[in-house]
């Protein structure tokens, strides 16, 4: 089993399943990626529903927060290829 990246993870966490939380830290939402205003801005400051809980690692599954995008080409059983949207987990301390 890999050890969690978290080096001290609390016994309890403090928020469960369907909590509303704000998230108070990462990238600012006014914050792009170039100089010229365009691409991904931060979910500093986004509120959202956690829909799911990681004890044993200290993370969090937000709604609406840190979706990752892949782009998948086209193939048989999908010939027009898509843009697959993924949640993934927040460190929660």
């Amino acid at each position: 089993m890999a050890k969690p990246r978290v080096k001290s993870v609390p016994n309890k966490l403090h928020v469960k399943t369907g909590d509303t939380v704000v998230v108070i830290s990462g990238r600012s939402k006014d914050l792009s990626r170039n100089d010229k205003g365009e691409g991904q801005t931060g979910d500093k400051g986004k509120v959202g529903k956690v829909l799911k809980v990681f004890p044993k690692t200290g993370k969090i599954i937000v709604e609406g927060v840190n979706i990752q995008k892949r782009h998948v080409k086209p193939n048989a059983m999908n010939p027009q290829g898509e843009v697959v949207e993924k949640r993934n987990a927040n460190f929660l301390f």
